[in-house]
Order: C-alpha cells, then sequence, then structure tokens
C-alpha cells in the first residue's frame, strides 16, 4: 500500500486523500437486494457495487479500471456487483421518455447484460459492451452480447422477458435509494464514493481498512466543494 501511494501524482494522492475522507464520513448501508452477478467472494473485505449506463464515458472509464483493478488484487479482497441504470426514458421511469418507439440502444445493452448475468462469460461480454462504446448501436449490443455463451434467439427471447424487464426496474429503484445524480454511482462496502479507482485499489491492498498506517502519508483531505474527487481524479492502479 505504501509504494502505491509514493507512486501517485501528489494531486492523484489528495483526491486520495479526499475520497478516503468522504468514505470514512459516510454511513454504510444494507444491500436492499441479494446481488445477482457477482465478481469474487460475497464476504470480500472490499465490495464495489455500481450503478452504470452503456453510453456513459465516465462508465466506461470506471469498467476498464475495475479491470484493471481485478487483475492486480490480491485474491479474496474484492468483490464487484454490477448493477444497471440506463439514461434513457424507454425503459428507466426516473427519466422523461422522450425517445422514438424503437428500443434505444441505451436500454437495449442494459436489457442484454441483465440478460447474460448468469453466463460464464458475463464479465467479459460486458468489458466488450464498454470498450466498443464510441460505435456501439442496437444492432453491435446484439452482435456482442450473443458473441459468447449465450445463444442470439436465448438472448432475444430474455430481453422482452418481464423477468427482465423486472430486474432492470429493481436496480433503477434501488440507485434512486441514494438519490442518484448521474452515473456511475458505486458504493464500497455500502458507502457512496467518488468513482475513483485509486480509492477501490487502496482499499483493497488495506485489506479494506480506510485507517491502515499506510494512509498517513496522504495529505490532509480538502473540505467538500473546494476541488474534492470526480470524475477528473480517474487513474489506473
Amino acid at each position: 500500500l505504501g509504494e502505491f501511494i509514493a507512486s501517485l501524482a501528489p494531486d492523484q494522492r489528495q483526491f486520495l486523500s479526499d475520497a478516503l475522507a468522504v468514505y470514512r464520513a459516510a454511513t454504510p448501508k444494507l444491500a436492499a437486494y441479494p446481488s445477482r452477478a457477482l465478481y469474487g467472494p460475497a464476504d470480500a473485505p472490499v465490495k464495489v457495487l455500481e450503478w452504470t449506463d452503456s453510453k456513459c464515458p465516465h462508465c466506461k472509464m470506471l469498467v476498464e479500471e475495475l479491470a484493471a483493478i481485478k487483475q492486480h488484487a490480491p485474491q479474496g479482497m474484492l468483490s464487484v456487483e454490477a448493477r444497471q441504470f440506463p439514461l434513457d426514458g424507454q425503459c428507466n421511469p426516473a427519466i422523461p421518455n422522450r425517445g422514438p418507439d424503437a428500443l434505444s440502444v441505451r436500454c437495449a445493452a442494459a436489457r442484454a447484460t441483465v440478460c447474460l448475468e448468469g453466463a460464464k462469460d458475463f464479465w467479459t461480454l460486458r468489458e466488450r459492451l464498454f470498450a466498443a462504446q464510441a460505435f456501439l448501436d442496437t444492432d453491435k449490443v446484439m452482435e456482442i452480447a450473443s458473441s459468447g455463451s449465450v445463444a442470439r434467439p436465448q438472448l432475444e427471447a430474455c430481453m422482452t422477458a418481464p423477468e427482465t424487464i423486472g430486474k432492470l426496474r429493481q436496480d433503477v429503484e434501488y440507485a434512486m435509494r441514494f438519490n442518484i445524480q448521474g452515473t456511475p454511482l458505486v458504493l464500497v462496502n455500502g458507502r457512496e464514493v467518488p468513482p475513483f479507482a485509486p480509492l477501490i485499489y487502496a482499499l483493497v491492498l488495506a485489506s479494506g481498512n480506510p485507517d491502515a498506517p499506510a494512509f498517513s502519508a496522504l495529505p490532509p483531505p480538502r473540505s467538500r466543494g473546494t476541488g474534492s474527487p470526480g470524475h477528473e481524479g480517474h487513474a489506473h492502479p
């Protein structure tokens, strides 16, 4: 952990200090629903729960950063749960519906991702969807989502099933409990935090302890609203 902190640029160390202050001050909330798709052990000391939208650039960055963290994290230290918050009123009742009748790419990607949750290659296919974000349309969603262990006819049937629509609405309702203002929304151990990769990786290296001695090398946290961590603080571990 000390080596990782020392490897960060000064602004990143400041962002990490700010993010840790947010984490420590937050009150953890119990999970509202059982996880449906989980990477890592349920009893991992660092549990990440994230809501994303397929066309959100910051969500793509978060997915890429979590993929890197998963490669470097000590075994058993991290779990990741993925939920959906498509920024389209066609399939998200929290957003006004101004779109056409045809299924939008955001809604198609959200439904397809829900339908892949039980697949052995869920995380790989999800990462491919985000990797293709710049040219993602409904045809590309179906191409990528059906390129693995779930055949296209099975996927198409699942995407229109009431159970899938219900799971997506559950994700939206769950996110609304945290007064979601945009995507990605990230919780670590039940606490809402900035979508800041060094925070997650540092907590993994600290076995979930936000008061690990190595954190004493960080500068004092700034008060909220004076450059506190946000999307500009993204960095790979």
